[in-house]
């Protein structure tokens, strides 16, 4: 009766029934108290099928039973579910709900149901007051039938209890087990932290018996299954219970639990738990002050003994599993280091020995392999002569491991199959055997392998020795059992992360094995057809043709091109012989493996190249001279890759020359003659045979107009004359003391063929545009003639090459053309922009119309009017005033007032032409473009006490930066902004006091007079408050109870105090300010807790509007322009077909200086290809607005910086480091404006974004118990809401003052210090940062992914900041985005332009105003802590490496880019006048752009050496290159030097 799954050929209706009755009858049994234990031992397994039911009421009579037999006490149903159950009996299935419910019942059930804080702050349903109106007398019948209703319901439910709740949705999660996976997780680390540390103990062998129990093998496949929520509940308990760690490896890979495997012994290994958990009561475990580290790490909150080999050995070996290559990297380095410094009694030189060996690990860690090479052998060298001895036995093994992978990548096979066979290492020999042709030794060692265990790589080379064996009848058998097992091997991998672009990294190797088993298959078909080739000869080309299109990445591992290339190159071995005989009868058959090996055999080693490995690449390339014949353009690729080959290398130049010079030139087309030429000239101009090199030049171009490579090559070799003559002029003039801004005709000469050049090898290959146009533009503008003056022959060439390029090609560069216009537009270069400006209009019109939209709104000063023109959708048929009547007549008077005020060639009448010219080509769609930017202005809406809150902040953090901000007069620049602030919100001017007033009639006079004065002040608020509503797009009902609420009290606070003239009138000031901040924030929050509203409350003409409704239809906006290679796809055109009907709430980024204000709007838009995109309306304050509050706007700033990023994920794409790893900036798609003050800006789950400063306030809002600030601002200032980041500042500068001036001997490094750990100690809780991201992934395989992807994130915008010099970002500044790990900063922009002393020092930053002294880049503890010790020095570390070894390489179109950024950036931020750069006062803008350029590029080269391709020159230079960045991420996370970072960056967060 317990058999019934394997009853044959029953009918289910039956079955179910007899289950049922079976079911019944141990119910029965069990409920019989005479029933003895043995009868009941019996029906065990009917027991748990009763447990199991699908019926809910059958289910809890057997739980009741269940129940009863279980002690009540949590720690005796823990120790009953881990230790005493057996769970055999339903091994098959997931348990954990039979689990669960038991743990249910220890819960307080009987208690009163309450929310959590701060779980349902939504405002009230009308406001207080309005207009001094009754609230009640605002709801209408309907809302207040609908409210008693509700009141109804609520007064009906006085005595809900937990179980109420918790009851129903037990039922309704019971058969969803993720949900059940999710409880899990939750609930059991709660209840093991409820347990003291002796129980804790006692249930530690429970857990491990269970996790040992072999019936967990029938739920290998099951996601989730009973062992994941096992694992993933310890490893968030707290402590986590001691596991073996073999066994939590072998847990980890055999059930797919790999990264909560990973979590838990990093813990382990690290001596920390990342992702840090709440405790069992809701909050943190706060660390003491006195031990708090930079890290911040809790002693009672982690394993504190020290890891053995055996944790590192098994992380370790996860790490490779999931082909996390870096954090292997990383992980040993950390144990190197930890070895090192834990070993007292070490060798003499052992400090040099870990240094080799963690240098042998950068070198191999970034593809320098026979460099690393040489070290591990020469640490095997030292070790066998006694010189020294490893650490540890793990060590040496090391050397030896890594060793042979140096090998596998050096293509050493007969090393690596010698050493497979004496050292007995099956998969090493069988992998390498068949590469040598030892096939026996191959098939023996295979055999051998397949009795030990099946696996899906012994299958497939028991595929290959059949097809060498000709048995290809057993290769189709053999395939099935490969993909079956492969199949099942990737079942066993994590899932992929959704949005996270790096989460496929463990599944690359088995996509690369099953391209290996379908290559198999073809193999056996082309045996099969080669006996027969007359016939079968297309069939046989069809599939080696497939083959070339089937070729890895350049930038994959050279083990990927090794194991396809070896093979390949094995097959044709084979087809070769088959076919010898047809060789003289039908050469193009009988030649058709050689032709195919050549083809091969070139481009294996251009990727070997591509990777560094020249000696390696030459290897392969001997190959060729034992083919018999080579088809023309293999020889042509042949001759051109040796000669690159020799090209690194100075010492090879005469040898590269010499093998250019050895080919009949007769036998190539001429494209091919042309580039034979080019390369010739390459090398005479390295060599400095100038003469000769621009004789090669020229007969490569005379050759064939249409050689890009030649054309640049020229341009290359025109360019560096220029350069080179100008540093010579220069330093004449520096020596003469003369200065003469015009260069020499010669160096004129030079730039114009130079520009030339590029703009003719544009018109060949357009992929080369993002390389060359940069170069071409700064050349052009470099030395273009003032204004009113004849345009040279250098900007008549500009103009004329520019006209055969196509339109598409000048989109990136179209800011760049309207900031040109802007900085002198009456140029002859300003008139060349325009008309390229003007070619933009008919194909791209939309693009267009936004960049102008903005300029012309900009430049009057107003909210943008469409022109008064007559415009026409169809020429041909005459022109057709499509403007109404209202627009024209208003478009006129600001046409007409504005055409007064500016000159024919003024960059707004440029711009009003330009627009003019889109209207009349595109009249329909400029009007629904028109509708849609008034739309989303009007969506836009700015609430006043956003913008309060965000100005009030501001102000605050410039009180605070004031030197000494305590105890002194309110400076009057404040007060200024103060008054300014008042105006702008409540528009009341500060009035003077009345004077006073004489008797009688001339008192009546005197009030007439005050009267009328009254009045005129009245009318002169509404004209301004009118202009200022239209400019700001105020909500009327919000201001109106703004001012209503907050009119009177801001007045009275800030600006008609008279105390603030008295001495320590700031420390009044800054305690309302923060009171005034607390209390708006709150509600900007309650605004945030509504996360979506209606559009038509807002805009009715939205919800309506259809992109497609006329010809030219309203494509999405806001497109990707920099960096395009090629026209812009049609996916990139998406017709915009709707609007979606609820907008969304975003935090802004309450950055100091961006102009930002506290909620952003987000809309989401429907393509026509059926997808969504998000966008999120940025709104800035105006111009005039910001100038009283002291605020400038960064807007335009933070487009370029985003475009700046676009262009260097150009160049990050191109290296192969930086390429595999998958490693780019996220940049989000170039905004676009749609008013003066708010920009559209794409942002995919805008939703899941928020600061790092709103992530440290959420934690302080949800734990307030624990904050000592909290605690000290209630009992001296009686504030009832928690501690916020600006009360951490004030506390900072109090506790200084009172220290300092207590103890005026102490040092104030020491005093900063201090502080820092007590904040950090108390106040930041134990990392936040990962709590959060942790509560909105689904799994820890998603929290894996997202911590990765941030921690490179930050790893590339410290680069860009150490590179640029940038401001160092408050934690207001910094978005992370908890489902992607994407990281935005809003301020990675340079912070002061100067020029540097000399050539050779880098650009000079104010220190004081860059908020970061001495540390180059953010990594605070809270940082470092979410990112843990292993991925920084992993991926942290290892990512800036490979973006430096990047960028090095490319570092001239670095030097373009940033050339490009400056000149407009500068001039753009109001430093055209140069007011700072007091240093070379005569020279011109142009060259003090070169000037700060050349200091950025000099920080850059600190951290970019040029790594050469010997390895006798890698060690150094990358030796040189991880010291430099080690020092750096030293710097910026030493706890002395965060101690005086400004306070108002949050150094403890």
């Amino acid at each position: 009766m317990t058999r019934f799954d394997f009853i044959p050929n029953a009918d289910h209706s039956l079955l179910y029934q007899l289950q049922a009755l079976f079911i019944e009858m141990t119910y029965q049994v069990y409920q019989d108290s005479s029933s003895s234990r043995g009868e009941l031992a019996k029906l065990e397994y009917g027991f748990m099928m009763g447990l199991r039911s699908s019926n809910p009421t059958v289910r809890n009579n057997f739980f009741e039973i269940f129940n009863r037999s279980v002690h009540p006490s949590l720690f005796g149903r823990l120790h009953y579910i881990i230790g005493i159950q057996n769970w055999e009996l339903i091994g098959n299935t997931y348990w954990i709900k039979q689990a669960l419910d038991l743990l249910y019942t220890s819960l307080a059930f009987n208690v009163p149901a309450k929310l959590a804080p701060y779980t349902a702050t939504i405002p009230a349903l009308t406001p207080t007051t309005i207009s001094g109106k009754n609230p009640e007398s605002l709801v209408t019948a309907d809302a207040s039938a609908i409210l008693q209703a509700h009141k109804t319901f609520l007064t009906s439910l006085p005595n809900l209890e937990v179980k109420d709740i918790l009851g129903p949705l037990r039922e309704i999660f019971y058969f969803d087990n993720l949900m059940m996976h999710h409880l899990w997780t939750t609930i059991f680390p709660a209840a093991f932290g409820k347990l003291s540390r002796d129980e804790q103990n006692k249930l530690t062998g429970p857990i491990v018996t269970l996790l040992s129990k072999e019936y967990h093998n029938k739920q290998q496949l099951l996601d989730p299954n009973v062992v994941q929520s096992l694992l993933e509940a310890i490893s968030s308990c707290v402590p986590i219970p001691r596991i073996p760690a073999p066994a939590i490896k072998y847990l980890a890979k055999t059930y797919n639990a790999w990264h909560v495997g990973i979590r838990i012994l990093e813990a382990t290994a690290a001596g920390s738990q990342f992702p840090s958990q709440t405790s069992p009561s809701g909050t943190n475990q706060p660390a003491a002050a006195d031990s708090a580290s930079s890290h911040n790490i809790s002693p009672d909150s982690h394993v504190t003994a020290k890891a053995d080999d055996v944790s590192y050995d098994s992380l370790a070996e996860l790490y490779t599993a999931l082909n996390e290559d870096d954090m292997y990297y990383g992980l040993w380095r950390l144990r190197l280091q930890d070895s090192n410094e834990s070993s007292s009694d070490s060798a003499s030189g052992g400090d040099d020995e870990t240094s080799n060996c963690r240098q042998g690990l950068y070198l191999e860690q970034h593809s320098m392999w026979q460099a690393a090479q040489d070290q591990w052998l020469s640490l095997m060298n030292r070790a066998e002569l006694g010189n020294i001895r490893p650490a540890t036995k793990q060590e040496a093994t090391l050397w030896e491991d890594r060793y042979l992978q140096c090998a596998r990548r050096l293509t050493q096979w007969d090393l690596l199959t010698d050493y497979g066979q004496h050292q007995g290492q099956l998969d090493l020999l069988v992998d390498s055997a068949w590469r040598v042709g030892s096939w026996n030794q191959m098939k023996e060692a295979a055999h051998r392998q397949a009795a030990i265990g099946e696996s899906h790589t012994n299958r497939l080379h028991l595929g290959y020795i059949a097809i060498n064996e000709n048995r290809t009848g057993d290769v189709e058998g053999l395939s099935q059992q490969a993909i079956a097992l492969g199949l099942r091997k990737w079942l066993s991998m994590p899932h992929n992360v959704d949005h996270v672009s790096s989460s496929y990294m463990a599944h690359i190797p088995l996509l690369h094995f099953f391209q290996h088993v379908i290559e198999l298959q073809e193999s056996a078909q082309v045996i099969k057809d080669v006996p027969n080739p007359s016939a079968k000869f297309s069939e046989i080309r069809n599939v080696l043709l497939m083959w070339r299109d089937r070729l890895p990445g350049l930038w994959e591992d050279v083990t990927v091109w090794h194991d396809i290339m070896c093979w390949r190159q094995q097959l044709f071995g084979l087809v070769n012989l088959a076919l010898a005989p047809y060789v003289e009868v039908n050469p193009t058959l009988g030649n058709v493996g050689h032709y195919e090996n050549a083809w091969a055999i070139n481009r294996w080693a251009k990727a070997l190249r591509q990777h560094g490995l020249i000696d390696v690449a030459m290897t392969v390339f001997s190959r060729m001279a034992t083919l018999p014949t080579i088809p023309t353009d293999e020889v042509f690729q042949s001759k051109c890759f040796e000669a690159v080959c020799y090209l690194p290398t100075p010492a090879h130049w005469p040898l590269g020359l010499a093998t250019l010079n050895t080919p009949d030139l007769e036998y190539f087309t001429p494209f091919q003659r042309a580039e034979l030429f080019r390369m010739k000239g390459d090398f005479l101009h390295r060599m400095g045979a100038l003469e000769e090199a621009n004789q090669q030049y020229a007969t490569a171009v005379s050759l064939t107009d249409s050689a890009a490579k030649a054309w640049m090559g020229w341009g290359y070799f025109f360019d560096s004359q220029y350069v080179q003559l100008v540093q010579e002029i220069s330093e004449n003039q520096a020596k003469s003391g003369k200065s003469d801004p015009d260069l020499a005709p010669e160096a004129l000469s030079w730039a114009e063929n130079s520009m030339r050049s590029y703009m003719h090898a544009l018109r060949c290959d357009r992929n080369l545009a993002p390389r060359l146009l940069p170069r071409a533009l700064w050349l052009v503008e470099s030395h273009a003639p003032q204004a009113n003056t004849s345009p040279t022959a250098l900007v008549d060439a500009f103009v004329k090459d520019s006209q055969s390029l196509p339109s598409w090609m000048w989109l990136p560069y179209m800011q760049h053309m309207m900031d040109a216009i802007v900085r002198n537009p009456s140029s002859p270069i300003a008139a060349a922009f325009q008309g390229m400006l003007a070619k933009l209009s008919g194909p791209y019109p939309q693009p267009l119309y936004y960049a102008l939209r903005e300029r012309i709104c900009e430049l009057r000063g107003e909210e943008y009017l469409a022109p008064p023109v007559q415009i026409s959708d169809q020429p041909n048929k005459g022109d057709v005033d499509m403007t109404d009547a209202k627009s024209q007549s208003t478009s006129s008077g600001s046409s007409s007032s504005s055409a007064s005020s500016s000159s024919p060639s003024s960059p707004l009448r440029i711009f009003e032409e330009l627009m003019s010219s889109v209207w009349q080509q595109h009249a329909t769609l400029a009007r629904q473009l028109d509708q849609l930017t008034e739309s989303l202005t009007r969506v836009s809406q700015v609430y006043p006490d956003d913008l309060l809150l965000t100005s009030l902040r501001h102000i605050l953090l410039q009180c605070l930066r004031l030197p000494t901000c305590l105890g002194m007069e309110v400076p009057q620049h404040i007060k200024d902004m103060l008054k300014g602030l008042n105006e702008v919100v409540f528009g009341l001017p500060v009035a003077p006091p009345p004077a006073p007033t004489a008797k009688g009639k001339g008192r009546d006079k005197e009030k007439e007079k005050e009267k009328e004065r009254e009045r005129e002040r009245e009318r002169e608020r509404e004209r301004s408050n009118a202009a200022l509503n239209a400019e700001m797009n105020w909500d009327e009902v919000r201001l109106e109870q703004i001012r209503a609420k907050y009119a009177t009290a801001f007045f009275d606070d800030f600006v008609r105090d008279e105390k603030q003239t008295a001495a320590g009138s700031m420390d009044r000031l800054l305690d309302k300010l923060r009171s005034w901040i607390a209390t708006l924030r709150n509600k900007s929050n309650q605004v945030l807790s509504l996360r979506e509203w209606r559009v038509d409350r807002l805009s009715s003409s939205l919800v309506q509007f259809r992109g497609s409704r006329s010809a030219d239809h309203v494509d999405v906006p806001a497109l990707t322009l920099l960096g395009l290679e090629k026209e812009p796809p049609s996916d990139q055109h998406v017709t915009l077909d709707r609007i979606h009907p609820d907008i969304g709430h975003v935090r802004a980024h309450e950055g100091d200086g961006d102009g930002n204000v506290g909620v952003d709007r987000a809309v989401r838009m429907y393509g026509s290809n059926g997808k969504m995109y998000s966008f999120i309306l940025k709104r800035t304050l105006p111009t005039s607005v910001l100038a009283k509050l002291g605020q400038k706007v960064m807007t335009r700033t933070n487009a370029r910086t985003t475009d700046l990023l676009c262009g260097l994920n150009h160049l990050l794409a191109k290296h192969p480091e930086t390429a595999r790893r998958g490693i780019r900036f996220f940049n989000m798609p170039h905004s676009v404006s749609v008013s003066r003050n708010v920009r559209l800006t794409q942002c995919a789950m805008y939703w899941e974004y928020d600061t790092l400063a709103g992530v440290w306030l959420a934690d302080l809002r949800a734990h307030p118990s624990q904050s000592a600030i909290t605690a000290q601002i209630k009992d001296r200032e009686g504030l009832a809401s928690c501690a916020t980041p600006e009360d951490s500042l004030v506390y900072f500068r109090r506790q200084m003052l009172e220290i300092t001036t207590a103890q005026p001997t102490l040092s104030r490094a020491e005093v900063r210090q201090t502080l820092l750990r007590e904040i950090a100690g108390r106040d930041v809780t134990e990392n936040a940062l990962g709590r959060w991201v942790n509560q909105g992934v689904r799994s820890t395989s998603q929290y894996y992914e997202v911590r990765k992807e941030a921690t490179s994130q930050l790893a590339l915008h410290a680069w860009v900041a150490l590179a640029l010099g940038a401001v160092m970002p408050t934690p207001s500044q910094i978005a992370i985005g908890r489902l992607t790990g994407n990281v935005q900063i809003s301020n990675l922009y340079p912070h002061e332009y100067r020029l540097p002393a000399n050539d050779d020092d880098s650009m000079q930053l104010d220190t004081d105003k860059n908020s970061s002294g001495t540390i180059p880049f953010r990594l605070t503890p809270s940082l470092r802590s979410f990112m843990g010790p292993v991925s920084v020095e992993g991926v942290f570390l290892s990512h800036m490496a490979s973006v430096s070894l990047c960028l090095g390489e490319f570092s001239d179109q670095l030097h373009n880019l940033l050339l490009l950024y400056v000149m407009d950036d500068m001039h753009d931020r109001g430093a055209s006048n140069m007011a700072t750069m007091t240093d070379k006062p005569s020279s011109s803008y142009t060259d003090q752009v070169a000037s700060i350029v050349s200091g950025m590029m000099h920080r850059a080269r600190d951290v970019t050496p040029g790594v050469q391709v010997q390895s006798d020159l890698q060690r150094p230079q990358m030796e040189a290159l991880m010291g430099a960045l080690r020092d750096l991420i030293t710097s910026a996370s030493s706890p002395a030097n965060l101690a005086l970072m400004d306070p108002t960056c949050h150094p403890w967060l």
